[in-house]
């Protein structure tokens, strides 16, 4: 970084996936984002962009303008889109992060949001979301669920079997109940 850059913060929008085609930029890599590895094993091309100009001046703007969470939930400049069940949804009791919300008796996880058609929230003016704009924004719904749908379709799914047992004894016996490696 820069001397004059370091401490300065950056506040243009970023996915974590494109720090690799930002370092493989700043590495001087020819073509960053190829990998004809995965290419030739039939993977989509990687889905990462090049942050080194946002990073690297005192520019705040971002070549990517959206990012797609899930097939349930999309950022998109100020706003983000829920849609569906969404659980875990609620604020935090001050002693956070122990699971406890403002609402006595009832834990972080029990909380339950139900977003149908979508719940919308502008995540700049109210980082909490706290305002559902769903009802009061109609047009700017339909709008975010028409991307989410478009984007939704770019999302890569590997095909799946049957989940391999010594994966699911692992997650019960390694890693309380998570999935991880297994395979030693």
């Amino acid at each position: 970084m820069p001397p004059q850059l370091r401490g300065v913060p950056v506040l243009g929008m970023m996915h974590i996936a494109d720090w690799y085609a930002t370092f493989g930029t700043m590495a001087r890599l020819a073509n960053p984002t190829e990998d004809p590895i995965a290419q030739a094993a039939g993977l989509p091309a990687v889905d990462s962009l090049d942050m080194s100009s946002m990073l690297l001046t005192q520019s705040n703007a971002s070549t990517r303008s959206s990012i797609i969470l899930s097939p349930n939930a999309l950022i998109k400049g100020d706003l983000k889109l829920l849609v569906g069940i969404q659980y875990g949804a609620t604020w935090s009791g001050p002693l956070y992060p122990n699971a406890t919300t403002l609402i006595p008796g009832r834990d972080v996880y029990s909380a339950t949001l139900f977003c149908k058609p979508g719940c919308l929230y502008n995540v700049t003016g109210d980082p909490e979301e706290r305002i559902d704009l769903a009802a009061t924004q109609p047009d700017l719904l339909q709008e975010m669920l028409q991307e989410l749908a478009k984007q939704a379709k770019t999302i890569w799914y590997r095909a799946r079997t049957r989940a391999d047992p010594q994966c699911m004894q692992a997650a019960k016996d390694l890693y309380s109940g998570f999935l991880g490696p297994w395979i030693l």
